[in-house]
């Protein structure tokens, strides 16, 4: 066997401690390969890893300040960039639903901690003075429900981009609520809670109407600065 290729009983080594061997593995289709590179330590598959059909896919850390990053990287080329895509697509009838993602981060009984986030979303504008300006939008979070345009079929919902439900118990001192404010930490002050782009009656969520005819029926509880406040509520007329 050529020097740097170690086969024994249990392993079979390519290299050695900074003297790496590249080594390659192909598919049955055309193009598909595994292959480590030992010159740019980088492990490259072209195909699908896949695990058994009795096992889950992990990926773990071993060092527990070390985090598993998916195209964290800078992109050189003028293209549609989606860092990373989750579609599972349902192909039988089903008596379940479908997760495109489930995020459940938690804190261990018995431990203490400080913050415990389920989803951070930060798009950064990266750069000084006025190079670079964004001529599209920019949003955190996008929701958007969809269905075909021939679908005639009926969704016994609710049907919402946001679901908020509360399961906590125990003492919280500040909230729970559903959305959390912050005040603006750069020089661009807050212009609204709601951004609409229709005026007021042409859109499905808004009247032309204050309904002050109707009856008054209930409020809605907002906090401000730790200081209750109420808005009016009027029956539909």
């Amino acid at each position: 066997m050529p020097k740097g290729y170690q086969m024994g009983r249990h392993a079979f080594v390519v290299g050695e401690d900074t003297h790496g061997r590249d080594f390659k593995v192909y598919g049955a289709t055309s193009g598909k390969y595994m292959l480590w590179d030992a010159s740019a330590d980088t492990f490259y598959v072209e195909g699908t890893i896949s695990p058994g059909s009795t096992s889950h896919l992990l990926l773990n850390t071993v060092a527990s300040d070390k985090n598993v990053r998916i195209n964290s990287r800078t992109y050189t080329v003028d293209a549609s960039i989606v860092a990373a895509q989750i579609k599972p697509a349902a192909g039988v009838a089903l008596t379940n639903g479908i997760v495109g993602l489930e995020v459940e981060p938690r804190i261990n009984d018995t431990f203490a901690g400080t913050n415990l986030h389920g989803i951070f979303s930060g798009p950064w504008k990266r750069g000084t003075g006025a190079a670079g300006n964004l001529s599209g939008t920019m949003i955190a979070y996008e929701g958007k429900l969809q269905s075909d345009s021939g679908y005639t079929g009926t969704i016994t919902g609710p049907a919402a981009v946001l679901r908020a439900v509360n399961s906590l118990h125990g003492t919280v001192t500040t909230g729970p609520a559903v959305i959390y404010v912050h005040n603006h930490e750069g020089n661009v002050a807050w212009d609204s809670f709601i951004l609409g782009t229709e005026a007021l009656g042409t859109h499905s969520m808004t009247t032309n109407s204050d309904k002050t005819s109707g009856a008054k029926a209930g409020t809605i509880k907002v906090k401000f600065n730790n200081t209750l406040y109420h808005i009016q509520l009027y029956a539909d007329s």
